[in-house]
C-alpha cells in the first residue's frame, strides 16, 4: 500500500495499533513518508524500556537477518534486532512451507525512529493510561503536544468506518462471490461520499436552551436522500431538501462507547 501510494505532496501518514514493526518504519524512511503509528505496550525492546514517565526519544537501531552479524555485533555491546527471514508463516490458510516476509532490506541496516510516550485518558477503563507513538517527524518542527494534536485526526478514520459500517449497513453483504462484495463496497463508498457533501452543505440551527451541541444525523440523511436517488432536482427543490434535513438532528454526546461485538457478522436482506 506504501509502495502504491504516489505522494506529490509531503504526506503523514496515520496507522493504529498493529502496524509497528522495522519493515515499516524503513518502508517509509526509503519512500520519503513521514508516519505516526500508535504503538503497543510490548511491541518492541526500546518501548518496553522507556521509563514509566512521559517521555520523547531518538532511536537508531541496527537490524540484521544474519545470525553470525547478531553474534558479533553484540559480542562488541552493539545492540541489534535479529529477524529471522526463513520463519513459517503462521496464516493457517497458507502451506506448511510458505515463509513470512518480514524484512526486505538486506542481511544488515540501520532503522531510524522516535518514541513517543504520554498519558491520556481511556474512557473504557476509566482511567489514564499509557500511549506509545512512534514516528520519524523532526522534533524541532513537531514537538510532543504537536504529534498528540496530529494523531488525534486519525478519530475521523474511526467515525468514518462507523458511518460505512452501520449507518449504511456496509457491515452485512448481500453476495458470497469476492467480485459481488467488491461491488458493494464500492456503492457503499459512493453513497457515503454523496450524503457526506450534502450533509456538510447544511447549517445546523443553533440552541441555546439545550445541554448538548446538535449535528445533523447522518443515517436519516441518508434513509432521506436514497428516496431521491437518480431523480432530476431542481435547484429551488434541492434547497428545500436541505432546509427538510434541518430537522433531522442528533445531540453530540462526547466521550460516548459501548463494547465491542466479538461474533462474525453473517448474511442480511436490505435494510432500504
Amino acid at each position: 500500500m506504501l509502495r502504491r501510494y504516489a505522494a506529490k505532496q509531503p504526506t503523514i501518514v496515520l496507522m493504529d495499533r498493529g502496524y509497528e514493526g522495522f519493515n515499516v518504519f524503513e518502508s517509509c524512511n526509503r519512500l520519503g513518508l513521514d508516519y505516526i503509528i500508535r504503538g503497543r505496550a510490548k511491541a518492541i525492546k526500546e518501548v518496553r524500556q522507556l521509563p514509566d514517565a512521559e517521555c520523547d526519544r531518538d532511536y537508531k537501531c541496527i537490524v540484521t537477518t544474519a545470525s553470525s552479524t547478531k553474534r558479533i555485533l553484540r559480542s562488541k555491546g552493539v545492540d541489534v534486532h535479529y529477524i529471522n527471514p526463513n520463519r513459517p508463516s503462521r496464516n493457517k490458510a497458507l502451506s506448511k512451507s510458505a515463509q513470512e516476509h518480514n524484512w526486505e532490506f538486506g542481511p544488515v541496516c540501520p532503522v531510524k525512529f522516535r518514541i513517543c510516550k504520554f498519558k491520556a485518558y481511556d474512557h473504557k477503563r476509566k482511567r489514564f493510561t499509557w500511549e506509545i507513538l512512534i514516528t520519524n517527524l523532526d522534533r524541532h518542527y513537531f514537538p510532543l503536544e504537536q504529534i498528540k494534536a496530529l494523531y488525534q485526526l486519525r478519530w475521523g478514520i474511526e467515525t468514518c468506518f462507523r458511518s460505512l459500517k452501520y449507518d449504511l449497513s456496509g457491515i452485512y453483504f448481500h453476495s458470497k462471490k469476492d467480485s459481488f462484495i467488491e461491488m458493494e463496497l464500492y456503492s457503499h463508498f459512493i453513497m457515503y461520499n454523496v450524503v457526506s457533501q450534502i450533509k456538510n452543505q447544511i447549517t445546523v440551527p443553533v440552541r441555546s436552551n439545550h445541554k448538548y451541541r446538535y449535528q445533523i444525523s447522518f443515517k436519516r440523511t441518508f434513509y432521506f436522500i436514497s428516496n431521491f436517488w437518480g431523480q432530476m432536482i431542481s435547484d429551488s427543490r434541492y434547497r428545500k431538501i436541505l432546509n427538510t434535513l434541518t430537522e433531522y438532528l442528533e445531540p453530540i454526546r462526547p466521550g460516548r462507547h459501548y463494547p465491542r461485538s466479538g461474533h462474525a457478522p453473517g448474511q442480511r436482506g436490505f435494510n432500504y
